[in-house]
């Protein structure tokens, strides 16, 4: 997430989110569902737009008792709901 919200590019910005990815997706395999990988879910598909990834976390948010939300994973769901629904915030589209 960090690169994303740098403008500082000098031809290794690609190459780096790539190395952060690898290794996010090592992590991914081993993490149970949680508000961790509920948050790295989001950020790894806010990158790849990889929707096995939306429907892992689609799976989390609906394993979740609703009457016990603390207000941090509801922000976590706020947030992965955003950026699965909002692929492109930057970017106007024409009806």
């Amino acid at each position: 997430m960090g690169y994303s919200a740098s403008f500082v590019d000098h031809g290794e910005k690609q190459k780096h989110v790539q190395e952060v990815l690898d290794r996010c997706w090592d992590i991914l395999e081993t993490l149970p569902a949680s508000l961790l990988k509920l948050r790295l879910l989001t950020a790894c598909y806010g990158e790849v737009f990889d929707e096995p990834m939306a429907d892992e976390g689609r799976a989390i948010i609906a394993s979740l008792d609703s009457e016990s939300l603390t207000p941090e994973l509801q922000e976590a769901i706020n947030e992965f709901h955003n950026v699965v629904d909002n692929p492109y915030p930057c970017e106007e589209v024409e009806d």
